[in-house]
């Protein structure tokens, strides 16, 4: 069993999200895990972390640096702890499966990484519908679960509905800036 911790980096960029970062953490002890992502932390707007297994503890030491995104209990950090439950797999999954389907959403070109995203499918119970992916010697979709948290967390700046979304800097501000007058011209 080789479970990963991967935090997805993506990008609003008109009506696209573009994947900027795939970190893959293999054996990383959590307060060096901390150490890793407060950089990243500290540029994103929004930040959704697994909040079950190993993402316990993590994201406790998150949260109390950055400050907890819950807004039903008017708490407006930057790190919101998701619980892996299946409706909330089944919201963040159709979802993701939507903004593939509609091309709003670009992933590197990397075996590993499709393989992974390829690996989670759908399955019918008799309660609805279910989300799985086999354990493998590469983890256990650990990078799509990544993506849709990441998916998760763009959304949240969009005023659509939690791992990384880039905020913009004053030089990314002005490309895209002129981006707008070269596409209106």
């Amino acid at each position: 069993k080789r479970d990963l911790s991967v935090a997805w980096s993506l990008e609003a960029v008109s009506d696209l999200k573009l994947t900027r970062e795939i970190l893959v953490m293999q054996d990383v002890p959590t307060n060096d895990q901390v150490e890793i992502l407060r950089p990243r932390i500290n540029r994103a707007r929004r930040v959704c972390l697994d909040y079950t297994g190993p993402g316990v503890g993590l994201g406790d030491y998150l949260v109390a640096e950055h400050g907890e995104y819950d807004p039903d209990k008017h708490r407006y950090g930057k790190v919101e702890l998701c619980t892996a439950t299946n409706a909330s797999n089944v919201d963040m999954f159709s979802k993701l499966r939507m903004d593939f389907e509609s091309r709003s959403l670009r992933v590197p070109v990397d075996r590993t990484t499709r393989e992974d995203l390829h690996s989670v499918y759908r399955q019918g119970t008799k309660t609805g519908v279910s989300y799985r992916a086999p354990h493998t010697n590469d983890g256990h979709a650990d990078r799509c679960y990544a993506l849709a948290l990441a998916r998760r967390a763009a959304a949240h700046d969009t005023g659509e509905s939690f791992l990384f979304t880039p905020a913009r800097t004053r030089r990314d501000n002005i490309i895209a800036s002129r981006r707008q007058r070269m596409v209106t011209a």
